[in-house]
């Protein structure tokens, strides 16, 4: 269908950043994704201080100088489907929190057989994958011992089209660690089709930047010009000079937050994929305001509901939803079985609210 086609056709052109030891970079590749932006609500994750906020005062290198020593080089071991045999990918990750948890992408440590991390000095250490999630390209490693050096959380939703930023990463092998590259955020709140090799995962309120993303960045952060992290760097456009994704910071704020505070984290799960009214009006649908479905799992909550593609969705517990991004906070401040209300509008413009049980989120979803 139209409204479908004219997303996927970004796909065919996208790799992830990740794992660069075993991948051609000319082709896709898949080894892989609170309605008030306020990060109050993770109080004491603050570690690296903030700069103040003067764009001339805070020059990238003061910005590095703060951000790099939570940075860390992922080496790490999968098993390569065809052969059985273990090959070696490298990637980033960045402390969360002093006691150890390194976020990254999926695609650079969900199905690792081992872990080495490496820090900032070249020292080395073994890390365990204690958490992962494919349909959003994110993944938690842990270290042991400690305390280490942590980065800010940003507010990727104080991003202007135009603002500098920064990325620190592990681009093609180790010897290159801590790499760092700027640019400027090139647009806001892309929505985007990621094929593996079971399903299509839709990766939403994407960052994208012109900063040179290469394989191995994967996982690394995006850095405002205060020294915060706004975004996980996850992907690039392989046909093309420039053009860079980032996942905002605060899809994963809600997840970290659980997995450090209780040591692990049980995705709650709706089973629908949504578009804002601004980009739905893009490809050429009549939405004035809500969320435009494009996509709902047939065995999902959502379809239980009797939601469908083409409807549009206008709150959740009362608080009205205008962004990918909201409805993501929502659901992932949630835990399995909660109860949530939905209200919506179905392709009829007849008015719907009902009440719906989160489930689990399934390991291909």
């Amino acid at each position: 269908m139209k409204r479908i086609t004219a997303i996927v056709l970004c796909t065919l052109l996208l790799a992830l950043a990740g794992g660069c030891a075993r991948q051609n970079a000319n082709q896709p590749q898949m080894t892989p994704l609170p309605t008030e932006r306020n990060l109050s609500a993770y109080p004491n994750w603050v570690n690296l201080p903030s700069l103040q906020n003067d764009r001339w005062a805070n020059p990238i290198p003061d910005v590095v100088e703060r951000v790099s020593p939570a940075v860390v080089g992922l080496s790490v071991l999968t098993t390569r489907p065809q052969d059985d045999q273990l090959v070696e990918g490298i990637g980033t990750g960045f402390f969360v929190s002093a006691d150890g948890y390194v976020l990254t992408n999926n695609h650079v440590a969900g199905n690792a057989q081992a872990i080495q991390v490496v820090f900032a000095d070249g020292t080395k250490q073994t890390g365990q994958c204690v958490w992962s999630d494919a349909a959003l390209d994110l993944a938690v490693v842990k270290v042991e011992g400690g305390p280490y050096p942590f980065v800010t959380m940003g507010d990727s939703g104080t991003l202007r089209v135009g603002d500098d930023v920064v990325a620190v990463g592990t681009p093609l092998t180790l010897q290159f660690q801590h790499t760092v590259t700027s640019g400027i955020v090139s647009a806001l709140r892309r929505t985007l089709s990621v094929p593996s090799d079971n399903y299509v995962a839709f990766m939403e309120e994407l960052i994208q930047i012109d900063a040179s993303i290469n394989p191995g960045n994967s996982g690394g952060p995006l850095c405002d010009m205060n020294g915060s992290v706004v975004g996980i760097n996850t992907l690039k456009v392989t046909e093309a000079e420039g053009i860079g994704f980032a996942i905002p910071i605060e899809i994963a704020a809600p997840i970290v937050q659980r997995i450090v505070t209780e040591g692990s984290y049980e995705a709650p799960y709706i089973g629908l994929y949504v578009m804002d009214a601004e980009i739905a009006r893009y490809y050429g649908q009549q939405v004035q305001s809500g969320l435009y479905v494009i996509n709902v799992d047939a065995n999902g909550p959502a379809a239980a509901l009797g939601l469908k593609e083409g409807d549009c969705i206008s709150a959740i517990n009362g608080q009205p939803v205008d962004t990918a991004l909201a409805l993501r906070r929502m659901i992932y401040s949630c835990r399995a079985g909660d109860t949530i209300e939905i209200r919506w509008k179905s392709a009829d413009s007849q008015e719907h609210s009902a009440r719906v049980t989160l489930t689990t989120k399934p390991a291909a979803a």
